[in-house]
């Protein structure tokens, strides 16, 4: 109920905003003080609304059979539905893991012992990182100083432009966790 009042404070200044504006620009007058009405308007029913109606919408008799916990947990719910938070927390989830990979891969290529890396095999794991695939790889990995080894399950969000370009019994070139020879980064490009 205090977004109702909030709203119609918002909607006042906007009214008053949009006057100022009609007076100081006086070719698009009309507009803007037919503009500035209708604020003003959503605003004074909103206040209208909360004045009168929200102390009785307050008050109304609980449904039978429903406990105080439940009707907490219905508000809850309606302030931001269950299948909107969770697609909200999905969407939060996506982004950290798009940061933690891109922290990563710019730490190896700061970092990262150059290597070039031949596709054996690829596999795609179905689950997507801002729409981008994420694509499961067996990899030889050469590095400049070594021997060659084998990576098998390396994963890697790829991105849909570059996809097509990626054959198996291609090389390209990679960066290396001078610690851990399983942690790379390939670049596609």
């Amino acid at each position: 109920m205090y977004m109702l009042k909030i709203g119609a404070w918002i909607s006042f200044i906007v009214g008053a905003i949009l006057l100022v504006l009609a007076i100081i620009v006086p070719e698009s007058m009309v507009g803007l003080v037919l503009g500035a009405i209708a604020c003003f308007a959503a605003g004074g029913f909103n206040l209208w609304f909360y004045h009168y109606f929200a102390p009785t919408m307050r008050n109304l008799p609980k449904p039978e059979g429903m406990e105080n916990e439940d009707i907490t947990s219905l508000r809850g719910s309606w302030k931001m539905g269950g299948a909107m938070r969770k697609q909200s927390i999905s969407k939060m989830e996506s982004a950290t893991a798009t940061l933690k990979e891109m922290n990563r891969s710019n730490r190896l290529r700061e970092y990262g012992d150059k290597a070039e890396a031949e596709v054996m095999a690829i596999r795609d794991t179905g689950q997507l990182i801002n729409f981008d695939p994420i694509l499961e790889f067996d990899l030889r990995i050469v590095p400049a100083e070594g021997e060659a080894y084998h990576v098998a399950g390396y994963r890697q969000v790829v991105s849909k432009i570059i996809l097509p370009r990626i054959t198996m019994g291609s090389t390209y070139s990679a960066f290396v966790d001078p610690d851990d020879p399983s942690s790379l980064f390939i670049n596609w490009q």
